[in-house]
């Protein structure tokens, strides 16, 4: 099984219990530096401090940003509800409803 670490210069993926480490970044920006991830239904989805959310249906081979809009905060975190998908982002100060 994989297990996934997110550092602040990368994403990372270990399939041999540690001993050897793959960064993740097809379709990362350069300067895309993670903060948060999760993942759903053999998706996997990662947050960075621009506010950017991608998603990568592959186990992290590639990356496809999700949505726009979110700019100038950092993604804490990222959860679900149903068919739904939640990001934590602090600097948001208001959602209209």
């Amino acid at each position: 099984s994989s297990l996934f670490a997110v550092t602040s210069v990368g994403l990372y993926v270990t399939n041999n219990g540690g001993n050897s480490w793959a960064k993740l970044d097809n379709g990362l920006p350069a300067n895309f530096n993670p903060n948060s991830f999760n993942s759903k239904n053999n998706v996997l989805y990662v947050g960075g401090y621009a506010g950017d959310v991608y998603s990568s249906t592959n186990n992290g081979a590639n990356w496809t940003k999700l949505g726009y809009g979110l700019s100038n905060t950092f993604v804490n975190s990222i959860g679900f509800f149903q068919s739904s998908i939640f990001v934590s982002a602090p600097s948001i100060s208001k959602l209209d409803q």
